[in-house]
């Protein structure tokens, strides 16, 4: 609503819908404005949102002088479009308010644009008035009476601060959806594409690259509209049998390839989704409620199961067509009978000794944006209801929670070792596929794309029976005086918890069962993933081709089967075409989802022969040969660590950097030699393996040198102990760029 009261009267309103609160005093409501209908001349027209098209009618008005557009600033880098004006028409200028500056109590920022057409007056910004207010003049009245910390003036969302513009209301992540573009370079781009030049490892608040599903679905129709059937439709036939009507044309109404219409076509498909999107949660709801009545009543534990559905069916109704804003909750009741029981409970722990009891405190944090920071991730798994709070009397253990940099953010971790209960939990060993394994079914010409689970371990529930002894402290976030004493305030983890020690296997259980049900039947011609037979190639037979992987799936068509390599939450598609590789990663995507896992549509990239990295290594598949590889980034860091060993030993290079000693924390003459103390390479035999097998000899000859082979991984520290050194070991890590492993 707009006040202009001091000024002139609102003649009409005029939008798709009508606005919220009208009453009967208010000016008329246009929902229809072709050809001007019900729109008496104004001088001047406030827009909020897009501009009208070039050819509305409104444009045509004689007494329409002034134009103001009003829409919150993106905050995006992004270039601007190029707008063609109306005739006649001119850009007057453009400026920002902020709305804590006109009454508001949101830390919003607009931009106003104003055009004009012959007006006869000068257009100048006028002054905003100085009217500044904090949240907390809007809900003084509201306080429950409950004392708090008082926050710091200006802190966000806090009574002395502004309301976060962005969370005031609960939107769709539709709102979002990119469908602006810009011209770059004499060419109309989409700024969504940025995404696809960013790095491999896709942060947590990393945009949703959405143009990869509008551009695949207007090439699909620009196809169609091609295409014969389409030209030439057969004859139709009406419900009696008789001759249905043929269409009056075939000619497009969109041309894909035209902005405007790609513009216009994705906001369809932003009303489709929007739509399908409401239908699939009716569809979970609906889908749970008949299989309880079918089977669940039938249960010996069907409350439970009643309770854990209903939580599953309240966590899809507040989930987007892109994302799990809210957390997500297994549809156990579409997994396997014989697994269902397990996927809803959690996996049963195994324990070696008595579990841990203690009461540790977590300690108080010096740094006020570190403790802000790691209480922001705390809220994020507390909203989403992966932690739940509890009565101090629940919880018999704690674990340390600690945070770790990522870039400008951080990462928490949740030590189950330092309180004893990794000590005395046990967990089967488990293989995980690396470079060498995945690139056995990568031949030459093969296509690869990516699926990403979004909160991998948070999408398995912790077993009851575990969740006493998993407690974390949240006293010094969420500071509450009450009475001259600090109360203390106590969560315990619902999921698989970082740092625990059965979340890997029971979350990797769980999902590798999810990727043998994407896979599906390799007999329906419709998977993707479909094969028939499998053909041998080993050595030393007649017909063996060292270009070929050893065993291989055959689909009916001749092509290599399709497969998926799963690195934990990292999941690779390997097809023969490009197509193929599409319809793999969407079947995957599709049965994650159907299952109430979540696939971390940000992550997403197009299909290629040369994709990011995966399991810290990179393949290419686009010569006659399959090659692999390590990043620059990972090779770096290991050149570094190895010239710092070199560098104790007496060994520098050209490349060897002047603060190499870096990371040390002193070094010690004895009788038997040298003894260094570091801070543990955990990773570095992990980072040696992709190398290529003709520095393998010389990683494995560094580290038995180093004695690293005995070295307990779970330590934080080291004290390892050099006698002699082979010089040759060494510096044949030291090349300047990364191998190419053949």
């Amino acid at each position: 609503m707009w006040h202009v009261g001091a000024i002139g009267s609102v003649q009409w309103m005029r939008s798709p819908k009508q606005p919220r609160g009208c009453t009967k005093h208010d000016p008329p409501w246009i929902g229809d404005a072709k050809e001007g209908k019900g729109m008496t001349d104004v001088e001047a027209i406030l827009v909020q949102g897009s501009w009208p098209a070039i050819d509305d009618p409104i444009w045509s008005m004689a007494s329409l002088t002034v134009a103001v557009r009003v829409h919150v600033k993106q905050r995006r880098r992004s270039k601007k479009a190029k707008v063609t004006l109306p005739d006649g028409w001119v850009e007057k200028c453009t400026y920002s308010i902020h709305h804590h500056e006109v009454g508001g109590v949101t830390d919003g920022e607009f931009q106003v644009e104003i055009r004009s057409n012959n007006c006869m007056h000068a257009i100048t910004p006028i002054a905003q008035p100085s009217v500044s207010g904090k949240l907390g003049e809007a809900l003084d009245n509201m306080q429950s009476g409950r004392d708090v910390v008082k926050p710091e003036n200006n802190q966000i969302n806090s009574s002395r601060g502004l309301l976060e513009w962005g969370n005031r209301i609960e939107e769709d992540a539709e709102q979002d959806e990119s469908e602006e573009y810009v011209m770059e370079n004499g060419e109309w781009s989409d700024p969504s594409k940025e995404h696809d030049q960013d790095k491999a490892t896709r942060s947590d608040g990393a945009s949703i690259p959405y143009h990869l599903w509008n551009d695949r679905i207007a090439s699909k129709l620009g196809e169609f509209w091609k295409s014969a059937d389409y030209k030439n439709p057969p004859p139709t036939q009406k419900k009696d049998g008789s001759p249905g009507r043929r269409p009056a044309t075939t000619q497009p109404k969109l041309n894909v390839d035209v902005p405007l219409d790609r513009l216009k076509l994705n906001r369809m498909l932003r009303m489709l989704r929007k739509a399908a999107s409401k239908y699939w949660k009716h569809l979970v709801k609906k889908s749970f409620h008949d299989w309880f009545e079918r089977v669940g009543k039938q249960h010996k534990d069907h409350e439970a199961i009643k309770v854990a559905g209903e939580a599953s069916v309240a966590k899809a109704a507040e989930t987007s067509w892109w994302e799990w804003k809210r957390g997500s909750t297994i549809f156990f009741w579409r997994w396997p009978p014989d697994y269902q029981d397990v996927v809803r409970e959690g996996l049963l722990p195994m324990f070696d000794t008595d579990p841990p009891s203690n009461s540790d405190r977590q300690p108080p944090y010096d740094d006020d944006k570190i403790r802000e920071q790691v209480k922001k991730k705390v809220d994020s798994v507390m909203m989403k209801g992966y932690v739940d709070l509890v009565d101090i009397k629940q919880i018999e253990a704690y674990m340390y929670m600690f945070h770790v940099p990522k870039g400008d953010d951080i990462r928490m971790v949740y030590d189950g070792s330092k309180s004893g209960l990794n000590n005395a939990l046990w967990a089967p060993w488990f293989s995980l596929p690396t470079i060498d394994a995945m690139s056995r079914w990568v031949i030459a010409g093969s296509w690869l794309a990516d699926n990403d689970y979004g909160d991998m371990f948070l999408n398995f529930p912790l077993h009851a029976s575990l969740q006493k002894y998993c407690g974390i402290d949240l006293t010094q976030l969420y500071p509450n005086m009450k009475g001259g004493e600090a109360s203390v305030m106590v969560a315990r983890w619902l999921r698989n918890a970082m740092g625990l020690r059965s979340s890997p296997y029971a979350s990797v259980q769980g999902a590798l069962r999810a990727k043998h049900i994407a896979l599906g039947d390799p007999a329906d011609e419709n998977n993707p993933f479909q094969w028939d037979r499998v053909i041998e190639n080993l050595p030393g037979t007649q017909e063996y081709d060292p270009s070929l992987p050893w065993i291989m799936k055959m689909r009916r068509d001749g092509k290599s089967a399709s497969d998926i390599a799963q690195y934990v939450n990292d999941m690779r598609i390997i097809a023969a075409t490009k197509e193929l590789a599409w319809q793999c990663s969407s079947r995957t995507a599709k049965t994650l989802c159907h299952l109430g896992l979540q696939d971390a549509a940000r992550k997403r990239r197009p299909q290629s022969q040369r994709p990011g990295a995966w399991a810290g290594a990179t393949i290419a598949s686009d010569g006659d040969v399959v090659t692999k590889g390590v990043t620059q980034e990972r090779w770096n860091k290991l050149q570094k660590k190895i010239r710092w060993i070199a560098h104790q030993v007496g060994l520098r290079d050209e490349f060897t950097e002047e603060d190499v000693g870096a990371g040390s924390q002193g070094a010690e003459e004895t009788p038997e030699g040298k003894i260094l103390q570091v801070n543990i390479f955990v990773r570095v035999k992990h980072l040696v393996i992709h190398l290529t097998k003709s520095c393998a000899k010389h990683a494995k000859a560094t580290m038995l040198t180093l004695g690293l082979e005995s070295v307990n991984q779970q330590d934080y520290k080291i004290q390892f102990q050099i006698r002699t050194v082979s010089a040759e070991s060494i510096v044949r890590f030291l090349f300047s760029r990364p191998p190419t492993l053949d």
